[in-house]
Parts: structure tokens; sequence; C-alpha cells
């Protein structure tokens, strides 16, 4: 599936689809040029892995319960200037098949850097 959203209103669309999604589903937030983008991962009723590829690459794991502040934290990194964003959901077995490259070893929340 595939859908432009306003950046404004991301935050509600993002959490109420992940509120949605099975586990092993994935959101793939992308901008416009598809440089940059954030792909969250439903690994477990209360758990998310998050892979940020973009201006910092890393790969982490987040509660539902800090879900809210670390997707704001990286959309105002990844998407400073974007006015809309690309959405896409799907089973996280496309994104096994082909996992994005770690620059930074370190397996943080966005918050603590």
């Amino acid at each position: 599936m595939h859908m432009m959203i306003d950046i404004a209103s991301a935050i509600p669309t993002i959490l109420t689809k992940l509120k949605k999604i099975p586990i092993d589903h994935y959101l793939d937030l992308q901008t416009f040029k598809k440089d940059r983008s954030i792909t969250i991962i439903r690994q477990t009723e209360g758990e998310f892995q998050i892979i940020e590829r973009g201006f910092h690459d890393d790969i982490f794991s987040v509660k539902a319960s800090k879900l809210k502040k670390t997707i704001k934290t990286l959309l105002k990194r990844e998407f400073p200037r974007s006015n809309k964003i690309r959405l896409y959901s799907g089973t996280s077995n496309s994104i096994k098949q082909h996992p994005p490259q770690k620059n930074n070893h370190n397996v943080t929340s966005p918050e603590k850097r």
C-alpha cells in the first residue's frame, strides 16, 4: 500500500496505522525523492524495530510507550524540509532479504544521542 501524507498530520496517522498492523509487518516512511527513509517493524505487541536510513543510518528497538517521541525526533532529523512523505506498508520478509548497512554500531535510541 502506498500513500502520500502531510508532514503536519504524520504522527497521528503513523501511530494509528502502527496500532493496526500485525506482528512482522512494517510501515516505511520516505521522502518525496526517496533518498531518506524510516522503516518501523512491529516485532511484538509492545516493541518495534526502527531502521533509519538517511542523514543517520541506524537500527534500534523501541517500546510502544516511547514510539511517539521517537517518531517525532526521527521525522525532524530525517525530513527537516519535507511537506509530504511517502507511506508504504507490507510484510517484513522483503526487508529481511535486503537488510540495510549499519554505519553506527551503537544500538541506541535517538533521544540518547
